[in-house]
């Protein structure tokens, strides 16, 4: 199978519709004689844009449809609480859950995390026991793991989150992503000054959020 191929398929559109996207810049990628170049991140990055995001692109499951040990029950697309759209699927083990539809299709998740438990030591499965209470802790109070000093995209043309070049205004935008919806922080001239309202942003959005968040993780090692 090509990369746009399998693009087209994930995306839930036509291999042209995939190359215009390619062709437009919309998806990162490099052409080369051997076809079209394209990271997962590229793909992940372009399906995380305010744009995709406002119009939700259908990606299309069946059930009874195998990724690993998992067996989709029920197709049909709901969001998750942190915006991506998931699907009931059913692990080898007897396990159900929702997983994100693009995790199943890239083989991000294979299974439950059972397979994995067979080959682990008891203390590898303790801590990964102890893992999973945190995570759902955090997850129960509406939070996620991390919110500062989180990696940049390796594709990030400024080279820092929340902060891209507007070709046609020649200015840099700032922003940052809120309960799933996206705060302008203004356009600059200057790099600098974009990225110095991105962190004042994270302060003041970010910073009472990744103090809840290490409270909880606290709680929970103490334990």
């Amino acid at each position: 199978m090509s990369r746009v191929t399998e693009i087209a398929r994930i995306l839930g559109c036509t291999e042209s519709n995939v190359c215009y996207l390619l062709r437009r810049g919309r998806i990162k990628g490099k052409k080369t004689s051997a076809g079209w170049m394209v990271s997962d991140e590229a793909v992940q990055e372009y399906l995380a844009s305010p744009k995709v995001q406002l119009h939700p692109i259908k990606l299309k499951l069946h059930k009874g449809q195998k990724f690993g040990y998992w067996t989709v029950l029920n197709p049909d697309a709901e969001r998750s609480k942190s915006g991506q759209r998931t699907a009931l699927v059913r692990c080898i083990c007897g396990k159900t859950k929702r997983v994100s539809i693009i995790d199943l299709l890239y083989g991000h998740s294979r299974s439950c995390g059972c397979r994995r438990a067979e080959n682990s030591s008891p203390g590898q499965q303790e801590g990964r026991e102890k893992g999973q209470k945190i995570m759902n802790q955090i997850h129960q109070a509406g939070l996620s793991p991390a919110y500062l000093d989180r990696r940049t995209n390796r594709n990030s043309r400024s080279g820092h989150t929340g902060v891209c070049w507007r070709e046609n205004m020649q200015k840099y935008y700032a922003y940052i992503m809120v309960n799933r919806k996206q705060i302008s922080l203004g356009l600059y001239t200057e790099l600098d000054d974009a990225i110095v309202a991105r962190k004042a942003a994270e302060e003041k959005y970010f910073r009472p959020r990744q103090e809840r968040v290490d409270a909880i993780k606290k709680g929970m090692v103490k334990d």
